[in-house]
């Protein structure tokens, strides 16, 4: 990978991560740039649970995938919620 490049991460290397991913593996998989990801960071207003640790950020992996339509701890996708219907 060259300067500049995000990692390209899929749903299989989320799923065998640890507990907390950086905050550029969290940007590439959700496809948020490197500038607007730590803006949003900074700001609070990311889409997923940050924790500052030192200078850097760490992204909870279980709602990175959960975002993406995947559970963490089941290692699968999200079950579809029933839709109910207005009678």
């Amino acid at each position: 990978m060259q300067g500049g490049e995000q990692p390209s991460v899929t749903i299989d290397d989320l799923l065998a991560s640890p507990p907390a991913v950086s905050l550029a593996v969290a940007n590439a998989a959700l496809g948020i740039g490197r500038t607007v990801g730590y803006d949003l960071a900074r700001r609070g207003k990311y889409p997923a649970r940050v924790y500052r640790v030192g200078n850097g950020f760490r992204v909870a992996t279980v709602e990175v995938c959960a975002l993406l339509g995947f559970d963490y701890q089941q290692k699968a996708p999200l079950k579809s919620q029933p839709q109910s219907r207005a009678a």
